[in-house]
């Protein structure tokens, strides 16, 4: 399991939550990249990612993919704890 920051749940939120925009697409993959290059667990996701461009054809992925393996990634991660109130 891959542990993953605070930073990365914030932009994934943004997708699962219906942002379909290239914009949001290139900011998760932006965390990715510094967070989690090279690690197998995120190879699917970051696949995703790199051919990401909705309705531009089958060979591209759209929303509902990008959402269903980064919830797929997201099942298989160890989250952040939360930050505790003084």
């Amino acid at each position: 399991m891959i542990r993953v920051s605070h930073r990365f749940l914030k932009v994934a939120q943004r997708i699962l939550d219906g942002d379909e925009s290239k914009t949001a697409a290139a900011a998760l993959e932006g965390v990715l990249l510094d967070e989690h290059l090279g690690a197998e667990e995120m190879d699917d996701l970051l696949l995703v990612l790199s051919l990401y461009a909705p309705g531009n054809g089958s060979e591209y992925y759209d929303g509902y993919k990008l959402r269903i393996i980064l919830e797929e990634s997201l099942s298989n991660a160890v989250l952040p704890r939360q930050k505790e109130q003084p």
